[in-house]
């Protein structure tokens, strides 16, 4: 069987919904109103009925897992960043392994 070529549609819904769970991700307040009405909070953001309905199945436990660790992962990178910068300020350009 030969999957069917795909379309602009198809590529805009695939889109859609990768904007969509990246937003789910890193936005709390959108999260937690996904979590009591998937379906609605997902067609709200314009996605397709058949991508929505596809949503109402996610993993909840593992999405708040997800999104608690790439939380974390940007306040080491902010922290980690703002600490390069003031190393290279002063002259020193790398930090030093103790004090990761």
């Amino acid at each position: 069987r030969s999957a069917r070529p795909s379309t602009a549609g198809d590529r805009m819904s695939a889109q859609k919904l990768e904007s969509f769970l990246a937003l789910l991700y890193t936005d709390a307040d959108l999260r937690e109103r996904f979590l009591t009405q998937p379906q609605a909070t997902a067609l709200a953001h314009g996605l397709e009925p058949n991508d929505a309905d596809a949503l109402v199945a996610i993993d909840q436990p593992g999405l708040a897992l997800a999104a608690r660790s790439y939380a974390k992962k940007r306040r080491n990178k902010a922290a980690h960043g703002f600490w390069q910068r003031l190393l290279r300020k002063w002259g020193m350009g790398i930090i030093p392994e103790n004090s990761k």
